[in-house]
């Protein structure tokens, strides 16, 4: 089977959505009977050294039309793609609803699997705004055409969409107007061997001068408003122990704010941000709760490798039309750690955890048997390759 994966930016950083994309490649490329071409914006040491890759580049902004260049977005995507000849495959995978619209312009006949990760990308565009929430006009516009384009897409033959979660599938349904049941629901997952509890790890602890007994927080994501990283901070000052750490790992538009939060809450001495990293797992091997109250979140990857490391982990909880969250289709309640429904609850749950050593290992166990189980990599590659050979008749 010669799969082509389109992809974006494949390099070396904290998110969890492209530690997914570069396992699921080195998945594939492991098995004997599938070759796997790589088509990504910037080169990474991470894939296998059997996956042929080629670097394209993304169309740049147009000067006189910057306002409304996504109308062209695909077509030029298009021509980026014929430009570098792609090659004869049997079916093409792709997160990328453009990236998908463009081969699929240029090889009509070729099955396309997709595996967006946003909730509603008109939403998410909105969100992304940083001064106004409703956002500019050209904001708006841009919203519109990232629905136009997933609308698009969702009419073509041959295409098998796929969702992280129930949640998102009946979303996004009702969003565009879609039958019950159209999309195919596949978790994503983590690498077992990237995510190792039972490894030795570097002593994060110690090069942050957090002593052993402490107990620590950790969030992992890109640093944007919606994430609700400061839920989080805010929620450190309220605790009843002052024995209590945050790491922040990752970075973005928020983190200057975020680092002002925290001063001013009184708890600079006790949060930590260490930026992007290419290599997570020290940090969860580090820490006791993992908590990520995102108010918008597909499926939230991070959740996987935090419960594959044996860490209970806090989402929110769904509540549309402010909350879009799958957290509580990846967290099982009250077994592998809680969905919140704000800060209040969010400090309830913290202080339970946090109080009672004893709760927080065992929800960490469940939540590490329930990600063995659900989200591993390998699991989601072989279902992938199920759906591929049950919808396409590719073997």
């Amino acid at each position: 089977m010669n799969i082509l994966f389109l992809a974006g930016s494949l390099q070396d950083a904290q998110a969890g959505a492209a530690h997914h994309s570069v396992e699921l490649i080195n998945a594939l490329a492991s098995r004997p009977n599938i070759r796997v071409t790589v088509f990504l914006t910037a080169p990474t040491k991470r894939l296998d050294p059997a996956t042929q890759t080629t670097v394209y580049r993304w169309p740049a902004p147009l000067p006189a039309l910057w306002r409304i260049e996504e109308l062209w977005e695909v077509r030029r995507l298009a021509a980026e793609l014929r430009r570098h000849s792609v090659p004869s495959v049997d079916v093409c995978y792709t997160r990328n609803t453009a990236l998908g619209l463009a081969f699929h312009s240029i090889a009509p006949n070729v099955p396309i699997v997709s595996h967006i990760g946003s909730v509603v990308a008109s939403r998410e565009t909105i969100e992304e705004t940083q001064k106004d929430r409703a956002g500019s006009w050209q904001t708006r516009f841009k919203a519109r055409i990232s629905d136009w384009y997933e609308k698009q897409s969702y009419g073509r033959a041959r295409w098998l969409h796929l969702v992280s979660t129930p949640i998102v599938g009946k979303i996004r349904e009702e969003v565009h107007k879609l039958p019950p049941g159209f999309f195919h629901v596949l978790p994503l997952g983590a690498s077992v061997k990237r995510f190792d509890r039972s490894r030795q790890y570097d002593d994060v602890r110690a090069s942050l001068g957090i002593s052993g007994d402490a107990q620590v927080l950790l969030t992992v994501a890109r640093l944007v408003r919606w994430k609700n990283i400061d839920l989080v901070i805010r929620s450190l000052r309220r605790l009843d122990s002052d024995k209590c750490y945050l790491i922040v790992v990752g970075g973005g538009p928020e983190l200057e704010s975020l680092r002002r939060l925290a001063i001013d809450s009184g708890v600079a001495n006790r949060t930590h941000f260490v930026g992007q990293i290419p290599e997570p797992a020290p940090y969860y091997a580090a820490s006791d709760v993992f908590v990520l109250p995102s108010q918008i979140e597909s499926f939230g990857n991070v959740y996987a490798e935090a419960m594959l490391m044996g860490l209970p982990c806090i989402g929110m909880r769904h509540r549309p039309p402010e909350i879009l969250s799958s957290a509580e289709d990846v967290i099982p309640e009250g077994v592998a750690g809680y969905c919140v429904d704000g800060e209040p609850e969010l400090v309830d749950r913290l202080n339970q955890l946090v109080g009672n050593r004893a709760l927080s290992r065992k929800l960490g166990e469940n939540a590490y048997d329930h990600a063995r189980r659900n989200y591993t990599i390998e699991r989601y590659t072989e279902s992938l390759l199920g759906l591929v050979r049950s919808h396409f008749g590719i073997v």
